[in-house]
């Protein structure tokens, strides 16, 4: 991931942003899970949405903390 984000860094023009997320784990997944105060029937919405509707065969969850070391490490400098 770190030298995708290095790719972007590269392509982006002088004070360019990047805008990009990511998944974090739902507490199904992960004891570690961020998720607070969330809908169960939301979550059963969001599943059918992204793997019946869009197919997806792919999970790539991680952390906000892994986010942010990841687009670091890759030189982008990050806007709090």
């Amino acid at each position: 991931m770190i030298e995708l984000y290095k790719e972007f860094h590269k392509a982006l023009v002088t004070d360019g942003i990047l805008i990009t997320s990511f998944l974090s784990a739902s507490p199904a997944i992960s004891k570690e899970s961020a998720w607070k105060n969330f809908n169960p029937a939301d979550l059963k919405k969001q599943k059918a949405i992204f793997r019946d509707i869009l197919q997806v065969k792919w999970q790539s969850f991680r952390t906000e903390t892994q986010t942010r070391e990841q687009l670091e490490a890759a030189a982008l400098k990050l806007l709090t």
